[in-house]
Formats: structure tokens, sequence, C-alpha cells
């Protein structure tokens, strides 16, 4: 599979273009991960693909696909390239994990699987919301498969195993996605969705610090039984387990970029007021299926 048949960079920030890429592909999927310096770089329309985006650190800022928007280190992002031409500019650190699949084979396995002939991929340019149940668990199962590919992707050598992989891949999307799809109409019309925003924005800003769910009720002016409702509504966790989610996002992302010899686990958690060291590595390996000690050795 050849999914991205014009990519063109068009403005280099610096004296040299230098880029890092690793490329692996599935019978059906392509995962390729992207380190890129400052850089314009422009998808030409056309291309028939549909990509899902996790930033692992560093920062883009799109102007295309239909409207310009920011993606941050944690975010997920679903991005249709078939009807419109996909113009991003990076930072100095970007580092993205891209998973890349044909839309017409996707637009046919949403039909199949979910029996479903009015769901449409062409609606899709959004945010996946990690932090819910469904998007959540499909960054996890993706994070999976790309660490267990860099390790040699034993499962390749069953053809068997490889397509129960990408079945469950491609489900655990299309799940995220209708979930996300659903949310959003809550989020146009009001409600709960409303309060969670600035919420959201408030704890991101605050990572660093001892965050009460009173603190942000506060900030956002509701009542923290209110809080605790619209994050429930809008994550299906209330905002003590999204802190911590977030939390635990920003260590990784800071364990793999760290030097594991001037740097320690207990100093990356910390920064990120985690107290109970123990506590925070049973939740770390039950989140990212290895110690946080292993993740920083594995740089």
């Amino acid at each position: 599979m050849r999914p991205v048949t014009d990519v063109s960079v068009t403005e280099v920030h610096g004296r040299e273009f230098s880029a890092e890429m690793k490329l692996f592909e599935l019978p059906r999927t392509a995962f390729f991960s992207l380190k890129l310096p400052r850089a314009r770089v422009v998808v030409s329309e056309g291309s028939g693909f549909v990509s899902v985006n996790i930033v692992s650190s560093g920062q883009i800022r799109t102007a295309s696909p239909r409207r310009g928007s920011e993606w941050e280190v944690g975010s997920v992002h679903v991005v249709n390239h078939d009807d419109c031409e996909f113009d991003f500019t990076s930072d100095e650190s970007l580092d993205v994990t891209t998973l890349c699949f044909q839309r017409p084979l996707l637009q046919q396995y949403a039909r199949t699987f979910h029996g479903n002939d009015d769901f449409r991929l062409d609606q899709v340019n959004a945010n996946l919301k990690r932090d819910s149940g469904a998007g959540a668990c499909f960054t996890r199962y993706a994070n999976f498969i790309w660490e267990e590919l860099n390790r040699g992707g034993a499962f390749l050598q069953s053809p068997l195993a490889t397509v129960e992989i990408e079945d469950s891949l491609w489900a655990l999307l299309l799940s995220a996605v209708q979930r996300d799809r659903h949310e959003n109409v809550h989020l146009r019309s009001g409600g709960y969705a409303a309060y969670v925003k600035p919420a959201e924005e408030f704890i991101l800003g605050h990572l660093n610090s001892a965050l009460r769910v009173v603190d942000i009720a506060a900030a956002v002016g509701i009542s923290v039984p209110t809080l605790n409702r619209a994050f429930r509504k809008c994550h299906g966790m209330g905002p003590k387990a999204f802190i911590k989610q977030r939390r635990l996002d920003r260590v990784r992302s800071e364990l793999l970029r760290a030097d594991p010899q001037s740097t320690t686990v207990t100093a990356v958690a910390t920064r990120f007021a985690f107290g109970h060291l123990s506590q925070f590595a049973a939740d770390y390996k039950k989140v990212f299926h290895e110690s946080p000690s292993e993740t920083l050795r594995r740089r």
C-alpha cells in the first residue's frame, strides 16, 4: 500500500532540512513515524486515504482541511485526504506517529462491520477524544502495535494473526470515531460539553501543580457535581481520572525524549505531581504495558 501519492516540503526554516522517518506496512494499514524540523509540508488532494495522527512531541499547525487547528502533545487527529489539500507547519521538535488507511477499504469495512450504509468517513475531520473510553482503547492498541513492529513484528509471521490484529484496530477506530460524532452533536447543542472545554484548558495549563476538583470547578464557574457529571458525560470518566491520564501521557512523552544517563523516572514523575511513585508505576504499566523505566531505556 502506498497511501501518500504526492508530498512536497515547501518551506524550511534553518540552513538544512533533516527529517527522520520509520515505515511499516501491514496488508491494509501503513504505520509510520515522522520526526521533522520546522517546515511547511503539503499533501496534495485526491490522495484517497485516511490518516490517524498521534502527536508524541512538538506541535503541528494545520491550514487545512476545511479549517485550521493546532495539534499538541497527546492529541490524536483523524484526517481525510480525499477531497482537499492537507497543509501543515511543524515546529522544531515534531514527532508524530501516523496510521494510514486506504479510504475505500475502510469505508467498505465500516459498512460491513457496523451494518451501516449511512456511515460516511468524508464527514470525519476531527480531534479523536483519546480520553474517552473508545478513544483511549484505540490509542493504546495502536501504540501497542507500533511498539511490536519496532521490536520485529513477530505477529507478521502469521497471516491469520495479522488479519485479526488489523480487524481489531479498524473496529476500535470506527468505534471511537462514531462515538465522537455523537458527542460533537452534543457539543453543538450546548449542555455539559460547554463546561468541559474550559475545564480541559485549565487542567492542561496546571498539570505540574496539585490540582483539586474544587479549584477546577471554581475556575469554570460551576459546582463540583456539575463538573463531575460533565466529564462523565463527555469523556466517560471523572475529572480526576482525566487529569491522571493527561499526566501519564506527558510523563511518557518526556521519558521517550529524555537521556537515560541524565534523567530519572522519579524526577519526571515528580515534575508532573505524581507523589506516590509505586502507585504511579502501577498506573503507568497498566496504561502503556511497560514500566516507566523500560520506556526511558527504550530511547
